[in-house]
Protein backbone atom coordinates (compact mmCIF):
# COMPACT_ATOMS: atom_id res chain seq x y z
CA UNK A 1 0.00 0.00 0.00
CA UNK A 2 3.21 2.33 0.65
CA UNK A 3 4.24 2.02 -3.34
CA UNK A 4 0.51 3.11 -3.90
CA UNK A 5 0.69 6.04 -1.33
CA UNK A 6 3.74 7.18 -3.27
CA UNK A 7 2.56 6.74 -6.39
CA UNK A 8 -0.41 8.65 -6.47
CA UNK A 9 1.97 11.58 -4.52
CA UNK A 10 4.21 11.36 -7.16
CA UNK A 11 1.72 11.90 -10.09
CA UNK A 12 0.01 14.33 -7.88
CA UNK A 13 3.45 16.57 -7.41
CA UNK A 14 3.82 16.12 -11.16
CA UNK A 15 0.10 17.62 -11.88
CA UNK A 16 0.22 20.55 -9.08
CA UNK A 17 3.70 21.43 -10.22
CA UNK A 18 4.28 22.69 -6.30
CA UNK A 19 7.02 25.18 -5.53
CA UNK A 20 8.34 25.99 -2.11
CA UNK A 21 5.39 28.90 -1.96
CA UNK A 22 3.01 27.33 -3.62
CA UNK A 23 0.02 26.37 -1.47
CA UNK A 24 1.14 27.92 1.57
CA UNK A 25 -2.21 29.95 2.77
CA UNK A 26 -4.06 28.77 -0.13
CA UNK A 27 -6.50 25.88 -0.55
CA UNK A 28 -5.26 23.57 -3.97
CA UNK A 29 -8.42 22.55 -5.80
CA UNK A 30 -6.13 19.60 -7.43
CA UNK A 31 -6.00 18.52 -3.21
CA UNK A 32 -9.48 19.05 -2.47
CA UNK A 33 -10.38 16.87 -5.87
CA UNK A 34 -8.26 13.80 -4.83
CA UNK A 35 -9.81 14.58 -1.65
CA UNK A 36 -13.26 14.29 -3.10
CA UNK A 37 -12.12 10.94 -5.35
CA UNK A 38 -10.48 9.17 -2.05
CA UNK A 39 -14.18 9.97 0.05
CA UNK A 40 -16.19 8.53 -2.48
CA UNK A 41 -13.99 5.38 -2.89
CA UNK A 42 -14.36 4.95 0.52
CA UNK A 43 -17.76 5.82 0.99
CA UNK A 44 -18.72 3.34 -2.11
CA UNK A 45 -16.38 0.44 -0.36
CA UNK A 46 -17.68 0.81 2.73
CA UNK A 47 -21.48 0.82 1.73
CA UNK A 48 -21.35 4.67 3.22
CA UNK A 49 -23.08 6.23 -0.63
CA UNK A 50 -26.31 8.28 1.22
CA UNK A 51 -28.49 7.75 -2.05
CA UNK A 52 -30.50 11.04 -0.96
CA UNK A 53 -27.38 13.18 -0.60
CA UNK A 54 -25.38 11.23 -3.28
CA UNK A 55 -26.89 12.85 -6.15
CA UNK A 56 -25.37 16.08 -4.34
CA UNK A 57 -22.20 14.82 -3.79
CA UNK A 58 -21.98 14.22 -7.39
CA UNK A 59 -22.62 17.93 -8.70
CA UNK A 60 -20.22 18.82 -6.28
CA UNK A 61 -17.65 16.42 -7.55
CA UNK A 62 -18.46 17.91 -11.14
CA UNK A 63 -17.75 20.95 -10.22
CA UNK A 64 -14.61 20.43 -8.25
CA UNK A 65 -12.97 18.23 -11.49
CA UNK A 66 -13.77 21.36 -13.62
CA UNK A 67 -11.38 23.36 -11.97
CA UNK A 68 -8.86 21.15 -11.25
CA UNK A 69 -8.65 20.51 -14.90
CA UNK A 70 -8.35 24.05 -15.39
CA UNK A 71 -6.17 24.77 -12.58
CA UNK A 72 -4.05 21.62 -14.06
CA UNK A 73 -3.83 22.50 -17.32
CA UNK A 74 -3.06 26.40 -16.64
CA UNK A 75 0.22 24.56 -14.56
CA UNK A 76 1.20 22.08 -17.35
CA UNK A 77 0.91 24.30 -20.18
CA UNK A 78 3.13 21.95 -22.08
CA UNK A 79 1.21 18.95 -21.45
CA UNK A 80 -1.59 17.91 -24.42
CA UNK A 81 -5.02 17.67 -23.30
CA UNK A 82 -4.54 13.31 -24.32
CA UNK A 83 -1.38 13.73 -21.54
CA UNK A 84 -3.06 15.54 -18.94
CA UNK A 85 -6.03 13.29 -19.10
CA UNK A 86 -4.20 9.96 -19.45
CA UNK A 87 -2.63 11.53 -15.88
CA UNK A 88 -5.78 12.14 -14.40
CA UNK A 89 -6.55 8.72 -15.03
CA UNK A 90 -3.48 7.45 -13.08
CA UNK A 91 -3.87 9.37 -10.36
CA UNK A 92 -7.60 8.71 -10.05
CA UNK A 93 -6.28 4.83 -10.09
CA UNK A 94 -3.98 4.95 -7.78
CA UNK A 95 -6.38 7.32 -5.54
CA UNK A 96 -8.42 3.81 -5.52
CA UNK A 97 -6.31 1.46 -4.88
CA UNK A 98 -4.46 3.05 -1.73
CA UNK A 99 -8.44 3.76 -0.50
CA UNK A 100 -9.56 0.15 -1.01
CA UNK A 101 -5.96 -1.00 0.07
CA UNK A 102 -6.45 0.59 3.39
CA UNK A 103 -9.83 -0.63 3.92
CA UNK A 104 -8.90 -4.48 3.01
CA UNK A 105 -5.74 -4.36 5.68
CA UNK A 106 -7.43 -1.61 8.61
CA UNK A 107 -11.43 -2.10 7.50
CA UNK A 108 -13.94 0.56 7.51
CA UNK A 109 -13.46 1.51 10.73
CA UNK A 110 -9.60 2.79 10.71
CA UNK A 111 -9.15 5.91 11.65
CA UNK A 112 -8.27 6.82 8.04
CA UNK A 113 -11.88 5.61 6.70
CA UNK A 114 -13.58 7.39 9.49
CA UNK A 115 -12.17 10.58 8.00
CA UNK A 116 -13.08 10.13 4.72
CA UNK A 117 -16.40 8.76 5.34
CA UNK A 118 -16.64 12.45 7.26
CA UNK A 119 -15.32 14.07 4.44
CA UNK A 120 -17.98 12.19 2.17
CA UNK A 121 -20.81 13.41 4.49
CA UNK A 122 -18.90 16.68 4.41
CA UNK A 123 -18.70 17.02 0.49
CA UNK A 124 -22.59 15.57 -0.02
CA UNK A 125 -23.69 18.77 1.83
CA UNK A 126 -21.70 21.32 0.32
CA UNK A 127 -23.63 23.53 -2.07
CA UNK A 128 -20.78 24.12 -5.17
CA UNK A 129 -22.85 22.58 -8.09
CA UNK A 130 -25.66 24.70 -8.75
Amino acid sequence: MKKEVLAFATVLGVFCGLSASFGQGRVDIVQIYSNFLASRVAALGCNAVDKATEPKFLSNLHAVTIRAIQALKERNQNLSDADLSAKMIAAQKATQAAVKGEIAQNGCSSKRITALLKLYKMHSEMSLGG
